[in-house]
Order: C-alpha cells, then structure tokens, then sequence
C-alpha cells in the first residue's frame, strides 16, 4: 500500500494511455468473511453500528479502507471498482474518504460525488451523513438558489446529479479549490450518456485547481467497457474487483479485461451476482394467464408451498415485480390491487419526485404491513420497470421478472435488487414457452447454467 501513498510533492503519473491496468485486478470476494478489521476510528465505528446497522466489514469495504484512508495525502493512484449489486459499494467508498474529511480542521468541500440519478443521490446523501459527515444534496431536490447557499456553508461533502453538477460548476457555486476526491458511482451508465458534458466541465474544473485529485469510478459492470473510462483521465488507475470467492487468478484478470475492444466477449455475468441469490423459472401458457401466475406464485410462498425451492423468499419481506414499461407496469398493478391479500404500489417514472420516494418508502416498510381484513397482513407489492435496476437500496427478499429481461446485463441488475448486504434472497422470471429457448441461452447460460423450473 505504501505505493499508493504517495506524498503530493511527487510529480502526477500521466493520465493511463491504454487499459493494461485491467490486467492486474486487485479481486477480493463479494460475500462477507472473516477479515482482519481495519483501524476504523470508534466515532466512524458507532455510527456504522447506531445509524446504518454495520458491525462488520465486507472484504471490499476492509480493502477500499486500506487504499484511501491511512496518510495525510490522498493516494496517487486513482481507483476503479467493479462490485456486484449488494457488496456494500457505497460505504466501501464513503467511510474512507467521510475519515479524510473529518480529520481536517478547516471544513471545506473535500468529497464530491456523481451519480445518475435523483434517487440514488439520495441514498448516497444518507449513507454520508450517516457517517457524521456536513453533506450538501445537488440532485434538483431543492432550487438552485438554495443548493447555491449550502454549497456556499462548505459542506464536508456534495452528492450531485450530472446536470446540476454542471450548473453549479459554471456558475461557480461549487467550491473546487479544496477538493480531494471524486467519486463516479453507476459509471457505465453516467459515461453512456452525454449528460450535457458532465465529465468534461469536471475535468476542466479539476484541472484549473492545479491539484492532484483522486478519482474513484465504481459500479457493478464497471468493466463492460473500460475505453470510456478514459474519459474520466483516471491516472495509474488501480482496479479492485470483488468477486465470489476471490482469489486473483488469471481467468479472473481475463474476464475483466475482456471487453476492452468492441468485438470481445461479454463479462463473465455470474460474478456480478449476489453470493446468497436463489434463482428460480415459471414458464406460464399465456398472457390472459400470466398475472393469475403472479398471484398464485405469492399466495404459494406466502403459505410456504415453495419455501423448498425457494427457502430466502419470505412473504412479509416485500416484492419487486419489474415490468417492460410504464403501461405494463401500471395495467399490472390495477390487476393485482383486485387481490385484498396484496398491498401494491407503482413506481414509475411518470410520477414525480414525491409519489417514487413514497412508493419505495412502502415497500420498505414491508414488515409493518396492513391486515386483509381478516387479520392476515398483506404482501406488500412494488411494480416497477428497469428504471428501479440500479443503486436503489431498499430490502427486499423477492424480485420477480414479469416480463422477461432483454439479456444477462438486464437481469443481473434486476435481481440485484435482492440479496444484498450478504443476506438471501430470490429471483424468479415467468416467461411464455416461445421465451424459454432464448432465456436458457442468452441469459441463464451466461450466468453459469441451468435456472430451476418450479410449477404452481
């Protein structure tokens, strides 16, 4: 680690010209395990305890720990990390560089972070001040004017969306002068889109400062195409990748530095997967059917018909039931709030800021849900589309695919949604027979073999 500590004074490595550090992942594994706790001070450890319930660290959590935290300076080498969904990617980057801010004396704005979305800004915002830390929300939750006067208090941190990143940046609301690392979460989806050139009025910005400032770019498919990494100037980026297991292999540094050309293969999906998931098939004879599968596969778990095959699925945990659009998702909801033994909520993206938080705000409280009226307590049911895949936190034991994924990449941010945090969960699609033939060989057969089938 020394390496990677080096004092500011030593001249800045040049921005990587080529993606050869993909070769050498630093992998640790995805699942909880016992590893050596890092000195965590006891103000950062009682608050992962009282506010976000952490006793223990995952082994990407110990390692993002061990690059970012120790020394005054901040490392030298940037940082990419490829985590699957649940692996605790967003305390692994905030407790270390939350750590750095609070040991300054003069508070200035020190962490920013970038993420695509109002909703996973929110929840990186929790988590941030969670830990202690003065965080300034920039996603369009609140007016310019009031981002611009709590920009102007010096926060210790800043969560932002790309297009009021931007805004702020040009406008000079936000402070660059002291900041020490950027974090880019969800990058393959912000670096997809052009999100009126986020990335280069930040580069810019950065740049203008004259200071080495450490990037870190994080995401489940982090390595789906490195090429647009580029576009962020990691410099002597290092890449830590969490994978079931572990171990460093060769196979492992192959899988993530297989798609650095156009025409390479995909990832290997099956180590992007929770470690704990259970995955199950229904294959249903028609549309007019379908939604009566749904049903029947809910009351069958909620009886414990299924808990053999589908042993994490607990009735009371909520469901995720993801659908292939807006009107589907909306057309099944009405269908499924007919059943007084399910409490269903929308989400969609249609609804405003306001109606999406309190539809993911009733799903997670899954445990407290009303009776039927015969006292039995409800399933609470959330119907979304693909727009819920990435980031969103919320617990969450069952994710049912109604309408099928499109490919491997789909389903694993689908079901993603369970199983996290190194807990059990289940993921179950229903697709017509016509589907079965294309769901074995583009998506199961990428995610390491056979999906049981279960009948209802």
């Amino acid at each position: 680690m020394s390496d990677l500590l080096q004092h500011a004074a030593v001249p800045l490595p040049p921005r990587a010209p080529s993606l050869a550090w993909m070769r050498a992942p630093i992998v640790v594994s995805s699942s909880s395990g016992s590893v050596p706790s890092p000195p965590v001070p006891s103000h950062l450890s009682s608050r992962l305890s009282s506010s976000l319930g952490v006793t223990s660290l995952f082994p990407i959590q110990v390692a993002l720990w061990n690059l970012l935290a120790g020394g005054e300076d901040i490392a030298r080498n940037d940082v990419a990390i490829s985590a699957p969904t649940g692996s605790g990617k967003t305390i692994a980057f905030a407790l270390p560089l939350v750590a750095r801010c609070l040991r300054r004396r003069i508070r200035r704005t020190r962490l920013l972070v970038v993420t695509p979305t109002r909703e996973l800004a929110s929840q990186i915002h929790r988590v941030i001040q969670a830990l202690g830390a003065n965080v300034v929300l920039v996603a369009g939750s609140a007016d310019v004017a009031t981002e611009a006067r709590e920009l102007a208090q010096f926060p210790d941190a800043a969560v932002a969306t790309p297009g009021r990143l931007v805004e702020h940046i040009r406008s000079k609301h936000m402070h660059m002068d002291a900041l020490e690392a950027v974090v880019v979460d969800e990058v393959d989806r912000l670096l997809k889109q052009h999100y009126h050139g986020w990335a280069g009025v930040l580069n810019a910005a950065i740049d203008a400062t004259g200071k080495q400032v450490l990037r870190v770019a994080a995401s489940a498919t982090v390595t789906k195409n490195p090429a647009r990494l580029l576009t962020l100037g990691l410099r002597s980026p290092v890449l830590l990748a969490a994978r079931e297991g572990g171990g460093g292999d060769d196979e492992t540094a192959q899988q993530l530095d297989g798609e650095q050309h156009d025409n390479a293969a995909e990832p290997d999906y099956r180590h992007q997967l929770p470690a704990r998931l259970v995955q199950a098939r229904v294959v249903v004879p028609n549309a007019e059917q379908k939604s009566d599968a749904l049903v029947n596969l809910l009351r069958q778990l909620r009886g414990g018909a299924l808990k053999d095959k589908l042993p994490p699925a607990m009735p009371d945990s909520g469901v995720l039931v993801f659908c292939a659009s807006n009107a589907g998702a909306t057309a099944l909801a009405t269908k499924l709030r007919a059943d007084a033994s399910l409490d269903v909520t929308e989400y969609s993206t249609r609804g405003n800021r306001k109606s999406r938080a309190e539809a993911l705000a009733h799903v997670a409280g899954a445990g407290d849900g009303d009776g039927d009226g015969d006292g039995e307590r409800r399933t609470r049911v959330l119907v979304c589309t693909d727009a819920l895949t990435r980031g969103i936190d919320i617990p969450v034991n069952l994710v049912v695919s109604y309408d099928a994924p499109l490919n491997a990449r789909a389903h694993v941010h689908r079901v993603g949604r369970t199983a996290r945090g190194g807990n059990a969960g289940a993921a179950v699609t229903l697709l017509y027979r016509k589907q079965v033939r294309h769901f074995k060989a583009k998506i199961a057969a990428k995610l390491g073999g056979e999906i049981s089938k279960i009948r209802l």
